[in-house]
């Protein structure tokens, strides 16, 4: 009669375990579940100058818009040599332009002198063409002188309107003489008032690479965000000095916020990209966040070092990030641990 009892409770018990393990096992979830690091992108603002820093923007814990105007270094050096090379632009233009209308008189000099000559080329043609034509009338007149026809009175009058002719013509080519001299004379003049303006212009455009030069040094004295993001940290207080890309602030951009977990080898498989992902803090497990598998990383590392010499060797892990598709109350933060069900 013990022996049915023992037996029985034995049954009992095994069937018991059995019927624990089948319970406890039961069917596999269909979620991993596991925790994470947030990670946003972080953001240094640092000046390409170095300088004393004259006004910043923000305190920690602000927020900055994307393309706000974060850090001013000291620029009165540079707005003074800014100003001198805007005077001396001033001046050179004003130059250019006087120099220019002397080159437009002396032009005009040039073009009424080419016309000058032009009639005079018409008037010595005119001359000698009579001249020509005196000469003929001449060699006729000492014919007919010679044989008693024409008079000395006549011969005179025809040696007299050569000569004059001559004379003519010889004042006229002088006189052209005279303007080709001139003109020689001003197209030199010309070329160099042309060369004189070319040298003007190339002091102004020297002068405005020097203007641009210093633009973009001011240009280095500010700093801008190029982020939409929460001010997290701040190096420096207005009146300090500041190194050549020195960070004065350090920016998260919460438009790209992520969660880092490392998954084991044998777990990995069951992981794929945009695979859909719940966010949720420790201290507010009421608090939920929608995310999607980015990444996986295809190398893998390792989460704990144990002792291979008793047979245990290490457990690989591949790292995954979740990027969180919003968070409008802005409670997750740099660095948190959360939990994550990946789906």
């Amino acid at each position: 009669m013990l022996k049915k009892t023992l037996l029985v409770i034995t049954l009992a018990v095994v069937a018991g375990v059995v019927l624990y393990l089948l319970v406890r096992e039961g069917p596999a979830p269909e979620y991993m579940e596991t925790t994470g690091v947030v990670e946003l992108k972080e953001v240094e603002l640092a000046p390409q100058r170095g300088g004393r820093i004259v006004w910043l923007c923000c305190n920690e814990g602000d927020r900055i818009k994307k393309g706000m105007l974060a850090v001013r270094l000291d620029d009165a050096k540079l707005r003074a040599q800014l100003r001198e090379v805007d005077f001396r632009m001033q001046e050179l233009k004003a130059k250019i332009e006087a120099e220019e209308k002397k080159l437009g008189a002396v032009a005009s000099i040039v073009d009424s002198l080419s016309a000058a000559l032009e009639g005079m080329d018409e008037e010595i043609q005119r001359a000698q063409t009579l001249l020509e034509e005196a000469k003929k009338d001449l060699l006729r007149i000492s014919s007919l002188y010679s044989d008693g026809i024409a008079t000395e009175k006549e011969l005179d009058s025809a040696r007299t309107k050569k000569m004059v002719l001559e004379k003519d013509v010889a004042i006229l080519e002088r006189r052209k003489k005279q303007l080709l001299a001139e003109k020689k004379a001003k197209r030199a003049e010309l070329e160099a008032q042309r060369m004189r303006i070319k040298s003007l212009r190339a002091g102004l455009h020297e002068l405005e690479a020097r203007k641009e030069f210093v633009m973009a040094q001011l240009k280095e004295l500010e700093v801008f965000s190029p982020v939409d993001g929460v001010v997290v940290y701040r190096a420096f207080e207005p009146g300090e000095v500041v190194q050549p890309a020195t960070p004065v602030y350090t920016v998260h951009d919460r438009t790209r916020i992520w969660v880092r977990v490392d998954i084991e080898e044998t777990l990995i498989a069951r992981v794929r990209l945009h695979s859909r992902g719940v966010v949720t803090l420790p201290s507010m497990p009421e608090e939920s966040f929608e995310a999607e598998v980015t990444e996986i990383t295809p190398l893998a590392g390792f989460a704990t070092q144990r002792d291979v010499k008793r047979g245990r060797p290490d457990v690989k892990t591949f790292r995954v990030k979740l990027s969180v598709k919003s968070d409008p109350g802005e409670l997750l933060k740099h660095g948190m641990t959360v939990n994550v069900r990946i789906f």
